[in-house]
């Protein structure tokens, strides 16, 4: 008896061994994968495609073009901008400068021997003061009209007076000839040969630091005593 349990006992490993061994080497195919496999499916992942890369380059150019054309609407948009602001200053300095022109203007009685001299009134229609303002005023009887462009007389001073006019405001300048009237040139006015002319020039700056002149040209009558404007030399800016 107990050799016979020895011998049942002795035998039993046996029969498992081969189980054993089935199992180890199913577990060893499936860990084991082949190199060429890895390989081939690298090479298919990472395998370049000529449609995909010529898909991106155009949509790397198209981009950039789209960079280009709204760097070109900026542009534009700044230049326009500029442009309006430009517009909407000059506007602006247009409506609110001083604005200085002659209003009116006479001559007292024209008599042989005696000088004559002429009223002036110069107005602001705009809506700030005319500043530096500086005038030069000339008479003369003449038996042709101020050429264009006309000669003004020297200061009498190196350093004229300077002046402020306000806004809407008017301002008188009073002038009387240097040179006494003459016979010859009250006949030449009477035959309508010669006339009194009165011509100048006047200068101011404005608020905006701007520099501006008015030219102004008038004319007699023998009958009248007011001023005509001349044909030339009456100019404002």
């Amino acid at each position: 008896m107990i050799n016979a349990n020895k011998t049942n006992n002795e035998t039993q490993p046996h029969e498992t061994e081969p189980s054993l061994r089935a199992d180890s080497s199913q577990q060893q195919d499936q860990q084991v994968i082949p190199s060429s496999a890895i390989e081939n499916t690298n090479k298919k992942q990472f395998k370049k495609n000529p449609l995909r890369e010529h898909a991106m380059i155009i949509s790397q150019y198209g981009l950039l073009l789209c960079n280009i054309f709204v760097i070109f609407i900026l542009l534009w948009q700044l230049r326009h901008f500029g442009k309006q602001t430009a517009i909407f200053q000059d506007q602006l300095e247009n409506g609110q400068r001083a604005w200085v022109t002659l209003k009116q203007a006479d001559h007292t009685e024209i008599k042989e021997g005696r000088p004559v001299g002429v009223h002036l009134i110069f107005t602001n229609s705009g809506n700030s003061p005319a500043l530096n303002l500086t005038i030069n005023i000339n008479i003369q009887f003449r038996s042709a009209p101020v050429p264009a462009p006309m000669s003004l007389a020297p200061s009498s001073s190196q350093e004229p007076s300077k002046g402020v006019v306000g806004p809407h405001g008017d301002f008188i300048n009073k002038k009387t000839s240097d040179a006494i009237v003459t016979k010859k040139e009250i006949e030449d006015i009477k035959e309508n040969k010669g006339r009194l002319y009165v011509w100048g020039r006047l200068e101011y700056d404005d608020i905006f630091d701007k520099h501006h002149t008015t030219e102004f040209c008038l004319g007699s009558q023998w009958d009248a005593h007011s001023l005509g404007a001349c044909t030339n030399n009456n100019s404002a800016n």
